[in-house]
């Protein structure tokens, strides 16, 4: 699935979902590095790749064709509450929320 940013793989993990990134439409900084969890908050952290970052987890069933659970933002560091909604065939919605008031929503579209 890809939003134009980001591809990710959504698969199965334990009874729930779970996506990763595969690929990035910018994979370099603007020194040519691969690009890294740098806003990490664990300093440990902040060398791994986003390439290969699991970015959604613990996703649940909680309806028909949707998915609550975690997602994490490698753009800023944070993790936030997550909802995944099949919108067609080819297309879901994925939200992520603080505090369950502030959202924000991005669109992705199956890739092959």
């Amino acid at each position: 699935m890809a939003n134009g940013k980001v591809t990710v793989r959504v698969s199965k993990c334990g009874a729930g979902l779970c996506a990763r990134v595969v690929a990035l439409k910018k994979p370099r900084d603007d020194k040519g590095k691969p690009r890294t969890d740098k806003e990490n908050p664990n300093p440990a952290l902040r060398q791994r790749p986003v390439i290969g970052l699991t970015v959604l987890s613990n996703m649940k069933a909680s309806g028909e064709g949707r998915w609550s659970g975690i997602i994490y933002n490698p753009d800023d560091g944070n993790t936030y509450s997550s909802a995944i909604q099949i919108t067609g065939p080819s297309t879901m919605r994925v939200n992520g929320c603080v505090a369950g008031v502030f959202c924000k929503s991005t669109k992705f579209i199956r890739v092959d």
